[in-house]
């Protein structure tokens, strides 16, 4: 059994929970937000690049879905990795080593002769793109105070949804040029790690993690930087501190085997079905939907610049959700999502015309734009700070077989049953979904202590 926190520790945690606004300057966000930025431009660029890859390479339709599979198995292995060096180095070296991985896949994958190659590096740069969102949704919601995890995992959230929306934007200018033009496209996302590296002095480690570690007075030192920083921005005296729940210290990792057994294995079982369920369709969405638009006779260029229209649904959701995340309880707002965006799906598939599937791409990415960050939430929340991102990793990392999966066998609903058949399977995971939800605890405006399942009643 790990030895207890202190009471000066939970002191510490009490302190940082009491604020009630954001207590770091803006620049942090800025510099997270451009991780997450990258991130989801390399998750995405692949599926807008695939007609292009697959007319340059001479690929057939099994061999592309391939590229698609390989990135996401990467995804998996990526989330494993990086959840050991968050755990055993801190949350800024998790961060870093990540994006890192991301920047050697994407030139690796530019410089590609051939589909085999391009496959093995995918499944690299995926690697770091799983990492990536493991770590970084961990260090916002360890860095901000209890009332505010759900709202600045969601703006910080949204610089990946404007990563999603101006990828079809940057591909118009690259991709249909020339035939490599998906080269330069695919080589952008190296812009990441030298960024972060230059920036990386203006991130403080988690205080969070730094008091697992028994590294108390460090955590003094960041969290009375934000109470001051906090209090000088509002001009008013902060609330005194609430009591708070003890937590074990972190003497060694939490095996990935440890979260197979009590207290963790319901709630690792139990969000590693909703992850799956949720890759499964919006990862078979976002990289099949351009290829799908594209064989119902719009042309390359027309295809791309569908998508581009319709992630204004991603802006608007993606705004929503810092107002909503932490003023409704978490799983209801998935449940919401999750149905919205089973609509969009749907209508998609039933659609033949042009405002038809302009509104289901529209539905579908706005509903995914809401889930997504409050999702991340969840599970960062659900585990003690000792094995947060192991288990966010074991979560988020399995959960993306389900990614891995759905480009295969959608593309096999889509040559046997057709396009609406294919667009109806994307759909039924959402409403699967729906049974697990009821058993996500309570979570809005919580110390992450009360969420534990290890010290919760």
């Amino acid at each position: 059994m790990s030895p207890s926190v202190g009471s000066q520790s939970r002191t510490l945690v009490a302190r940082l929970d009491r604020i009630p606004r954001w207590p770091y300057p803006k620049i942090l966000l800025w510099i997270v937000g451009s991780g997450y930025f990258f991130t989801y431009f390399e998750t995405n660029n692949l599926g807008i690049a695939l007609p292009a890859i697959r007319k340059d390479l001479a690929a057939g339709g099994t061999a592309i879905s391939l590229t698609i599979t390989s990135s996401l198995l990467g995804f998996v292995v990526g989330a494993f990795f990086t959840s050991f060096v968050s755990d055993r180095y801190g949350r800024r070296a998790g961060i870093l080593a990540s994006l890192g991985v991301i920047s050697l896949g994407s030139l690796a994958t530019a410089a590609s002769p051939n589909l085999e190659w391009l496959i093995a590096w995918r499944l690299v740069a995926g690697a770091g793109a799983g990492g990536a969102v493991v770590t970084i949704s961990t260090y916002i919601g360890e860095l901000a105070p209890a009332g505010l995890r759900g709202r600045y995992n969601a703006w910080a959230s949204l610089f990946a949804f404007v990563g999603t929306t101006v990828t079809p934007l940057i591909a118009l200018t690259l991709v249909p040029s020339v035939s490599w033009g998906w080269r330069p496209f695919l080589l952008i996302p190296i812009v990441s790690v030298l960024f972060l590296v230059a920036t990386r002095k203006s991130l403080p480690e988690s205080p969070r993690w730094l008091i697992s570690q028994g590294r108390d007075a460090e955590a003094e030192k960041i969290i009375g930087q934000a109470e001051r920083f906090a209090t000088r921005r509002s001009g008013i005296p902060l609330p005194p501190p609430a009591p708070v729940a003890d937590e074990p210290r972190a003497t060694s990792r939490v095996p990935y085997g440890a979260l197979l057994r009590k207290p963790f294995l319901a709630r690792s079982l139990l969000l590693t079905a909703i992850f799956f369920l949720f890759y499964l369709t919006s990862y078979g969405f976002a990289s099949l939907n351009p290829t799908f638009i594209n064989q119902r006779g719009f042309d390359l260029s027309a295809s791309i610049g569908f998508v581009a229209i319709g992630n204004v649904g991603t802006i608007a959701g993606a705004l929503l959700a810092p107002w909503i995340s932490d003023r409704f309880e978490r799983k209801h707002v998935v449940a919401a999502a999750s149905l919205l965006t089973a609509a969009g799906c749907a209508l998609l598939g039933v659609s033949s015309h042009l405002p038809g599937l302009l509104a289901g791409t529209i539905v579908t990415w706005f509903a995914a734009a809401v889930f997504q960050p409050i999702l991340y939430t969840l599970g960062t929340e659900t585990f003690p700070t000792r094995a947060r991102t192991a288990g966010m990793g074991f979560s988020d990392g399995i959960g993306h077989l389900g990614g891995a999966v759905a480009a295969p066998l959608l593309v096999a609903i889509h040559g046997g049953l057709g396009v609406t058949a294919a667009y109806l399977g994307m759909a039924a995971p959402m409403i699967v979904l729906l049974a697990f939800l009821p058993f996500i605890p309570a979570t809005v405006r919580k110390p992450l202590t009360e969420i534990n399942p290890e010290t919760a009643s």
